[in-house]
């Protein structure tokens, strides 16, 4: 799941090279998403925030947290 959170972060960053703020949010975001188990380091508010910086639909949102906290349970989001 963290490798489909990157590619969409990379997306973000190469559709935004002109606007400066959201660069700066979404590289913040690349540099979050590089650290090993990051979502266990941060906490929960946080981590929905990056999820919707990311543009993950609302109603996937939980699954998708749950699924980076408990990497065993993957495909939740599917």
């Amino acid at each position: 799941m963290i490798e489909v959170l990157k590619a969409i972060n990379y997306r973000i960053i190469s559709g935004h090279k002109d606007n400066p703020e959201e660069l700066q949010k979404q590289e913040l975001i690349k540099k979050i998403l590089s650290e090993k188990d990051c979502f266990l380091k941060i906490d929960i508010t946080t981590a929905y925030q990056i999820l919707e910086d990311l543009k993950i639909p609302q109603d996937k949102m939980r699954n998708v947290y749950l699924e980076l906290i408990n990497p065993e349970k993957e495909g939740l989001f599917q």
